[in-house]
């Protein structure tokens, strides 16, 4: 029974000694808004988050939203599911930004008719405790903050966790409004997640390669990784794998890259490539300033590659849908064929089916004809 207790006990430290990366910073930064996992929950009126730098800025990316008078607003952008182990003392990090912070904390707003929190749920989303009042001075100063929080600008903000160690919940930002003819703005965050305070940690966020290539061609592999520790980054080490074997290692120095900033680089020397096949190519991150990241899971992403043994042009093809019954179609025919006539054949492929509408019938139909449409 002990040593039984003392090998679960060995696995909770292991666990927690690796998987120190518990929601990853999300800049809002993908392709897909919200997220994938995240959800917005609207509440008020018809305003929402919007995705892209905050009014009168040009970056950094992130996840906002707008008030104006007469407007009632309850909406929550709300994270996926995160179960924070047994033992560890993580810390919920967030940048935030707001319009006219000073004044919509101290002046418009009086009464609370506008608040930002950040908010955990234990219970899926049924219950919400704030972490993070925006709009109370003690609550801002804990997170790391200075109160009033500077208007226009970006500030971050720390918030302990380790209250929730054992436990799954959600975070969320929420933005309140009541129906009150003041106050107004803008407020956004990103680089939102909950990771251990570590030094020494970066994010694979982003690994660039084509999807095809062809035989013995040089194939460039590129990633983007955010650092996530409290060091800046000066170097880093890296490698690449295909098929799981190691076939490239590269060191980068002489940068500097401050926290939650993204940095973009080339691994190495390029890929080739000598067999037709499909390759499983994966970009991992060893090492941080020298010293091995903490937190390998974030460290590594992985794509296929289609090899071809050569390339030929493409041609587009186009089909068209006609009928013998379908007055309209005659016009449509001769135009496009006077705009493919004027062009050599070996330019483009053309099929045309005859349908069985919208007239009694075309002669020329068939049922592969109307298979296919």
């Amino acid at each position: 029974m002990k040593k039984q207790a003392l090998t679960i006990l060995m696995i909770i430290f292991a666990f927690a000694a690796i998987s120190q990366v518990y929601l990853p910073p999300e800049g809002f930064d993908g392709a897909d808004f919200p997220p994938a996992g995240w959800t917005i929950e609207n509440g008020g009126a018809a305003n929402t988050f919007e995705q892209g730098p905050m009014p009168v800025t040009t970056e950094p990316m992130c996840a906002w939203i707008e008030t104006s008078s007469n407007m009632t607003i309850d909406d929550r952008i709300i994270s996926p599911e995160i179960t924070i182990p047994i033992g560890s003392e993580p810390k919920l990090y967030a940048q935030l930004r707001g319009s006219v912070g000073y004044a919509l904390a101290m002046y418009w707003d009086p009464d609370n008719e506008v608040r930002y929190f950040i908010e955990v749920s234990d219970d899926g989303g049924a219950n919400w405790t704030a972490v993070l009042d925006l709009d109370n001075q003690a609550s801002v100063i804990a997170a790391g903050s200075s109160w009033p929080w500077a208007d226009w600008s970006w500030f971050d903000v720390s918030i302990d966790m380790s209250a929730y160690a054992g436990e799954t919940i959600q975070i969320a930002f929420h933005h309140e409004k009541e129906y009150i003819p003041t106050g107004g703005g803008s407020f956004g965050i990103t680089n939102i997640g909950i990771w251990e305070n570590v030094e020494n940690d970066v994010h694979l966020t982003f690994l660039e390669m084509p999807d095809y290539s062809v035989v013995n061609n040089a194939v460039e592999i590129e990633g983007v990784f955010k650092n996530i520790g409290s060091n800046d980054v000066t170097s880093f080490e890296g490698e690449y794998k295909i098929n799981g074997e190691v076939s490239e290692t590269f060191t980068i120095s002489g940068i500097s890259i401050a926290q939650f900033d993204n940095y973009s680089f080339t691994a190495g020397n390029p890929a080739l490539f000598t067999a037709v096949e499909i390759f499983e190519v994966e970009l991992v991150i060893t090492k941080v300033n020298g010293v091995d990241d903490s937190s390998p899971e974030n460290n590594s992403l992985m794509q296929e590659i289609s090899i071809a043994s050569e390339t030929v042009t493409r041609k587009p093809l186009f089909e068209m849908f006609t009928s013998s019954t379908c007055s309209p179609c005659l016009l449509g025919n001769e135009t496009l064929d006077g705009v493919l006539y004027a062009n050599p054949d070996s330019t483009y492929s053309l099929v045309k089916y005859q349908v069985s509408w919208p007239g009694s019938g075309d002669p020329y139909y068939f049922e592969d004809c109307g298979i296919r449409v």
